[in-house]
């Protein structure tokens, strides 16, 4: 006669929940070098002027890894010209708790012609 099995052991617990995806932070609170774009000559002479609000992702090194276009300016030649100046910025890691981590922020791009 086999003896009783033992009993089951318990679940394990559940993990702690991950943070899915980089944290969203203000422009204000990454540092960045501001960005630099260039106005596209055609946009210039058709009198294009307009904001582009771009989302951008840096990495745990402050790389811009992704950017997208949240708020167009209207004029796809403006949108492009703002997510290359945001692709060039250069940021330091935005640090938590000690550790670096992804973040993601929106940063306006104004076109205004003087």
């Amino acid at each position: 006669h086999a003896p009783p099995a033992p009993p089951a052991p318990p679940p394990p617990p559940e993990p702690a929940p991950v943070a899915t995806g980089p944290r969203a932070v203000g422009i204000g609170e990454i540092q960045c070098t501001p960005p630099q774009p260039t106005y596209p000559s055609q946009s210039r002479r058709m009198g294009e002027t307009g904001k582009t609000v771009v989302r951008l992702t840096t990495d745990d090194t402050g790389k811009v890894v992704k950017t997208a276009v949240v708020s167009s300016s209207g004029s796809s030649r403006l949108d492009q010209a703002a997510i290359d100046a945001v692709q060039r910025m250069r940021c330091k890691p935005y640090v938590e708790n000690g550790r670096a981590i992804a973040v993601t922020a929106q940063q306006p791009i104004a076109f205004e012609l003087n």
